[in-house]
């Protein structure tokens, strides 16, 4: 009778065991969570109406807007820092980051940001700032803003010419040079690196990733920040001249990462001008892949060949060598939880050679 019983036991926990697992097997495959919002860089060069380059620019009434747009609410104004770390909420983050060390910066944003105590990064090129020259700042004003609470000064290269045209003795010479001045004159390392003209190879993420002190480097390819973007190579959407506009700000401030894998060129901005290779896979968290559209600055619409869930761009024709080309690929979406109408946005800079 107890041999029975043990036996009946058996066979119970055993047909409990294998409905669990049926039942564990039936459930749908978890996709991964689509984010709400993502963390948006902006990049600013220069500032105010009388800049050298008005292509490479913002006016000060622009950006006195955006700072006052800034200022209402709608948006989580951080620190770079604070790019490394997962966001989670529903409003989105913003960063501002300045280029050059440009004495426009000084005269014109520098105050407003001061008076808003709103973070924002200087991003330096010591060489520029050892001419002495009245269109770059001092290494005194340059003091002046490290000294600031909500301030962040880090290093833009030793001069300003892409690394990937450079060789790699070249590269880390000028770092190491840059990289001294900057420690003498303010007294302490770059935690951050933007890579001049946003331009980067695998030669130029391998050099830099000897320098263990950089948490983090800076492209200028218009994209959204998400966790799955490496930290090398995080993206900044470009302020300047036709684009530099409140409207533009609103609207690229509000966009969500499209979640994408597989990209290529994945670790460099440089593509074949005959055949340039330029693709990536979208999550499958996706369900309108289909609606995909992609754009580039004097190209006008790309052709985008879909298999599934993965994006190849063609191009009708050969690029042309050495000039940048800035791809924006958008998709819309559509939120289940309010209907509320958004875009997907990935963005690239390439440089055909």
């Amino acid at each position: 009778m107890r041999k029975i019983g043990f036996a009946f036991l058996f066979l119970a926990l055993l047909f409990v065991a294998k409905s669990a697992e049926t039942a564990e097997q039936a459930k749908p495959v978890q996709q991964p969570t689509i984010q709400k919002q993502g963390h948006h860089i902006f990049a600013f060069f220069e500032i105010g109406d009388s800049a050298a380059e008005p292509d490479n620019t913002i006016s000060s009434d622009d950006f006195v807007a955006i700072l006052n747009e800034l200022e209402r609410g709608r948006y989580t104004v951080t620190s770079i820092a604070s790019v490394l770390q997962p966001h989670e909420g529903d409003i989105p983050l913003v960063s501002l980051t300045f280029d050059g060390g440009y004495r426009s910066f000084y005269e014109n944003a520098l105050p407003v940001l001061k008076q808003a105590e709103m973070p924002f990064t200087l991003f330096i090129t010591p060489e520029q700032i050892n001419r002495n020259s009245p269109r770059y700042m001092t290494w005194e004003q340059i003091r002046d803003v490290a000294d600031l609470d909500y301030a962040t000064v880090a290093l833009q290269a030793d001069y300003y010419v892409p690394f990937p045209v450079r060789d790699d003795s070249d590269i880390r010479a000028g770092l190491n040079r840059a990289i001294g001045t900057f420690e003498q004159q303010l007294g302490f390392k770059p935690s951050y690196i933007a890579y001049p003209f946003g331009m980067y190879d695998d030669k130029t993420l391998s050099i830099v990733s000897e320098y263990s002190f950089f948490l983090a480097g800076f492209g200028l390819n218009s994209s959204v920040v998400s966790p799955q973007t490496p930290r090398m190579t995080l993206p900044r959407f470009a302020l300047t001249g036709d684009y530099a506009d409140l409207n533009r700000f609103k609207m690229v401030a509000s966009v969500l990462p499209l979640p994408v894998f597989d990209a290529i060129p994945g670790r460099s901005t440089i593509v074949d001008k005959d055949a340039p290779d330029i693709g990536f896979t979208i999550d499958d968290a996706v369900t309108n892949p289909d609606k995909l559209s992609c754009f580039a600055g004097g190209v006008g619409k790309i052709k985008v060949e879909l298999l599934g869930h993965r994006a190849e761009l063609r191009f009708d024709q050969p690029l042309i060598e050495g000039k940048r080309l800035r791809i924006n690929c958008t998709l819309p979406y559509i939120s289940p939880e309010d209907g509320a109408e958004n875009w997907y946005w990935y963005g690239l800079l390439v440089q055909p050679r």
